[in-house]
């Protein structure tokens, strides 16, 4: 990244772990498919959030959490 601007009236802050950039994960589909989206509790537990996505072959799925 390029030197930080002082004069800048914004400014961007991340966690240095756990937070959604550093947790972030891409795939891109090599063929058509469904996937379902799922929670998975620290007890093992898992709960299904979205049962169907339908995603064509080349399309791109992102996913991330943040973790407290």
């Amino acid at each position: 990244m390029k030197p930080w601007n002082k004069s800048a009236k914004t400014h961007v802050a991340h966690m240095t772990e756990g937070d959604f950039y550093g947790n972030e994960k891409s795939v891109i589909m090599s063929k058509d498919t469904d996937v379902k989206i799922e929670h998975v509790s620290a007890d093992g537990t898992t709960t299904v959030l979205k049962a169907s996505t339908p995603l064509k072959a080349h399309e791109v799925i992102d996913a991330t959490f943040m973790s407290a």
